[in-house]
Parts: C-alpha cells; structure tokens; sequence
C-alpha cells in the first residue's frame, strides 16, 4: 500500500496531536513529576553504593600500597600507582558526598 503526501500528512498531524496532548495534560505532568522524583531516589541509591564501593577500594589500595616492597624500583612504582589510584578513589567518594550535601 502506497501512502500519498495527504495521507502522510494526516497521520503526521494525528500523531502531533497525540503527543501534544498528552503533554498537555495537568494529570501526566503530575505523572512525569513522580517518575522524575522516583528516579532521582533510584541514582541517589545507585550513588550511595558507588560512594561506598569507592571507600572500600580505596582502604584495599592504601593496604596493597604498602605491601609493596619499597626496597626495590619495580616496588616503589606499583606502590606509586596504588596510591594514585587510592587518591582517586577517595576523590569520587568525596564528590558523591558533596552531591548528597547539596542535595
């Protein structure tokens, strides 16, 4: 079945004014609002544990860091990394904090 331009037209215009409506609708944007705050409680969540994972690797890179040996280059260099990577670790947990502070 070929469509003509009239008939693409007309569903176009039906289907504008199914979207139109729906969002201006008082009741779907009491709807939209739900969900919006539904999901900002879903990523406060999703922060929550990211932040704690964030602690835990950090505490497990500190204690790797200074198993290290210390005595030798290729020691000293992973002990560098570890701390690096520790340091960046607890950076992420404190920006999380930050968030839930000016939340």
């Amino acid at each position: 079945m070929k469509l003509g331009i009239k008939d693409v037209a007309s569903h176009n215009n039906y289907t504008w004014a199914r979207l139109s409506s729906l969002f201006n609708n008082k009741n779907n944007r009491a709807i939209n609002r739900t969900k919006i705050m539904s999901k900002i409680e879903e990523y406060k969540s999703e922060l929550v544990r990211i932040q704690e994972m964030a602690i835990l690797d950090t505490v497990d890179l500190v204690e790797r860091a200074n198993d290290c040996d210390r005595q030798t280059k290729v020691g000293r260099g992973d002990s560098y990394w570890l701390m690096k990577s520790a340091n960046q670790t607890l950076a992420i947990a404190a920006r999380i904090e930050q968030l839930h502070l000016q939340a």
